[in-house]
């Protein structure tokens, strides 16, 4: 089989994705409550128009792997890190919400360049004053207004 064909994170539809990075495997620089918040936002979100994952170790895969997760992806919503590098192999128009507790961001100049939206996340708590292991956490409701206001532009809102 071909690589396409194999790669279970390269986005084989149309619809659009949005991929939540939480880092929770790494035990350190984690997202504590993004499963939460990924699930607040599939809860607003038609299944038939979005596509909504979450992935808790994007470094335990590989590198085409890793690739294929963010060039399939709308919008990635992920903590600082690393692991947003692969915001190279994301497309042109494409939207990085970066997790942050307020620092200068490096990926902002990397997406301008590649023409990606970003928008820096204020983690909240005390976590963001201690260096070496920080944990993000986001109020739930600014995130997923965030987002439900970027997907909702152009389409129409879930109905219960």
């Amino acid at each position: 089989k071909s690589f396409i064909a194999q790669n279970p994170f390269l986005n084989k539809n149309p619809k659009p994705r949005i991929v939540f990075d939480s880092r929770i495997s790494l035990h350190r620089g984690e997202w504590t409550n993004a499963h939460d918040i990924a699930s607040k936002i599939k809860d607003h979100l038609d299944p038939d128009i979005f596509e909504v994952d979450v992935v808790d170790d994007v470094a335990a895969l590989s590198v085409a792997e890793q690739a294929a997760l963010y060039h399939g992806a709308s919008i990635v919503v992920a903590p600082q890190g690393s692991s947003l590098a692969n915001v190279v192999f994301m497309k042109p128009h494409s939207i990085i919400l970066e997790i942050s507790c307020g620092e200068k961001s490096w990926v902002r100049d990397w997406a301008s360049d590649l023409k990606i939206r970003h928008s820096s996340v204020r983690s909240e708590g005390p976590s963001c004053n201690f260096e070496g292991h920080r944990t993000f956490f986001v109020r739930p409701a600014a995130l997923v207004d965030l987002i439900l206001d970027i997907c909702w532009k152009g389409t129409k809102k879930k109905t219960n």
